[in-house]
């Protein structure tokens, strides 16, 4: 527990530091975000610095690797020793970098084109299935089951089905971070209700013709209503604060009932 409030802790510095660092550097290269046409109240942020995930990942990276190095050791005093790291944390953040990979190219695509379309969804969307394919196979050969449990005590065995839900489950929670833009943060539910918006806003317009939002993703429907940016931050916060206490809720129900 020690190891991961340090390495928490660590990460988030060196995301804060890195960051201040880079935007700079962005913005003294005029390597910025482009803002697609049908958004035209969001051009105020046109201009903004993109490629913000290389931070990211390299404060995790950082965090972990440095909170692994010790510098004082009981009755020996002041001794540098690395200490060992888990090989499946390490191969789990190897797949973290192949999916930021593809944002990364994403982005790069859009800067150096200057226009807010880098790659193709069909190329996106198959290296995002592709990255998923590798975490799915190698969650397999660490022998997990293929249980789908609702609760500890309650769980069924669906088979390969269960690799399936992985792969939709990476694809599905990276695009809709994705289509948050940047407006809504850190709160995995509000990324389900952005993709899921998404995939009703497709399915209508292809078999109904019509449009359920105004546009999707979600806040962009709540934007096009005149709300503002703020407002549609904090009562989307508000909703996902309501989603965490159920969740906890079921998290200690889970504990009560089933004791694990």
């Amino acid at each position: 527990m020690i190891g991961i409030i340090v390495s928490g802790g660590i990460s988030f510095l060196v995301v804060l530091f890195s960051t201040l660092i880079g935007v700079n550097f962005f913005k003294s290269r005029n390597i910025g975000q482009q803002i697609q046409e049908e958004v035209d109240f969001h051009n105020h942020k046109k201009g903004t610095p993109t490629m913000g995930g290389l931070f990211i990942v390299f404060g995790t990276f950082a965090g972990y690797a440095l909170s692994h190095i010790n510098f004082w050791t009981i009755g020996e005093g002041f001794k540098v020793e690395i200490t060992s790291m888990n090989i499946n944390v390490l191969l789990i953040f190897v797949l973290a970098l192949l999916m930021a990979s593809v944002g990364l190219l994403d982005d790069f695509l859009k800067v150096k084109a200057g226009r807010n379309l880098g790659l193709k969804p069909s190329q996106k969307f198959f290296l995002q299935f592709l990255v998923g394919l590798i975490s799915a196979y190698y969650f397999i050969h660490l022998n997990y089951d293929s249980s789908f449990y609702f609760f500890s005590g309650l769980g069924f065995d669906i088979g390969f089905a269960k690799w399936i839900l992985v792969i939709f489950f990476i694809v599905g929670i990276t695009n809709s971070v994705n289509f948050t833009d940047g407006l809504i943060f850190f709160f995995c539910f509000l990324f389900i209700i952005e993709g899921i918006s998404v995939v009703i806003q497709i399915l209508s317009f292809k078999y109904r013709k019509k449009r359920v939002f105004k546009m999707a993703p979600i806040h962009h429907h709540f934007e096009m209503n005149n709300w503002a940016e703020t407002t549609i931050i904090v009562r989307f916060w508000i909703i996902n604060g309501i989603a965490v206490v159920v969740g906890l809720g079921l998290f200690y129900a889970d504990y009560v009932l089933f004791g694990q």
